[in-house]
């Protein structure tokens, strides 16, 4: 397929991890994209060959697939492996898809679309929704009408640290242009392990600005092997605050907003606070945080 401006390639990049059954249904929702120019990245951190087997008839009929076996987890609760993804990588736009998400069939065609229309945007999001731990099929309905909202990239930054939370969302709902991460989960030159996203939004935002679409163009399934579920919440906090610290030191916080967001942590945290204070598991943090002090 030819590559221009308004048909660029688009690299979906699929870290996988001993779902075979889920990540067929993610793989066929990228395939069955009505956006063509894309190759499929999958790099498997399985610790057995059920995933390998599953994708060796997808191999043979499909060539735009790459396919990775890594022999075991490469580590970081999957950071590793996302990385990787990241790394095999050749299109000029880059969107994960969790191997247990689902894609709309219109989904890289309307963010492709947005993201060539706009100057100075660096990332598209839509929006998602929840699925259940089942197999059943999706019924996509059109995307008509679409609602598209510009948001500022130096807005989005402080909406993250006045609410501690995703304000932009999980990987599988994004596009970005993939010029300004070079590394999954870092910024500020720290490597996350559970904030990773949050890490590259922050990049993405402190680049340009973002396209909102809120129409449903992915599904997030929910179910109880995800990592998500099983967040260690004191390593979530310390992941905060230093987003918060590196957000100041690369000057994309005010002194005034920085102090603000350092109160405002304390709030958000205080359960998980006293529990870093008390208990002496969690003396390494107690120590990390105090670097700050605000423990």
């Amino acid at each position: 397929m030819i590559e221009n401006k308004f048909n660029p390639l688009v690299s979906v990049l699929i870290p996988t991890y001993n779902r075979p059954h889920y990540l067929q249904v993610a793989l066929d929702s990228a395939l069955n994209q009505t956006y063509k120019n894309i190759e499929i990245i999958i790099c498997d951190d399985s610790t057995n060959d059920d995933t390998t087997k599953m994708i060796e008839p997808y191999l043979k009929k499909y060539k735009n697939i790459k396919y990775y076996y890594n022999g075991g987890p490469l580590g970081l609760r999957g950071t590793r492996n996302s990385q990787k993804c990241l790394e095999l990588s050749s299109g000029k736009y880059i969107n994960y898809l969790h191997d247990d998400d689902v894609f709309h069939p219109d989904k890289i065609k309307i963010m492709v679309e947005c993201i060539c229309k706009y100057e100075n945007v660096t990332m598209v999001v839509g929006a998602n929704e929840k699925i259940g731990w089942k197999r059943e099929p999706i019924l996509y309905l059109p995307v008509e009408n679409l609602v598209v909202k510009r948001k500022k990239g130096v807005d989005l930054i402080k909406s993250f640290f006045r609410r501690f939370a995703n304000v932009v969302g999980a990987p599988t709902g994004v596009l970005f242009d993939k010029k300004y991460i070079d590394r999954f989960g870092v910024f500020g030159g720290r490597q996350h392990r559970i904030l990773e996203d949050v890490a590259m939004w922050l990049v993405l935002c402190s680049k340009g600005d973002c396209i909102r679409v809120n129409n449903i163009l992915s599904y997030r399934r929910i179910h109880g092997g995800q990592n998500a579920v099983t967040v260690d919440r004191v390593t979530d906090l310390v992941e905060w605050i230093y987003l918060v610290e590196n957000a100041y030191k690369t000057g994309l916080l005010t002194e005034e907003e920085y102090n603000a967001a350092l109160q405002k942590w304390k709030v958000t945290f205080s359960k998980s606070i006293n529990i870093i204070k008390q208990n002496p598991k969690y003396k390494q943090y107690k120590q990390e945080i105090e670097k700050f002090q605000i423990i």
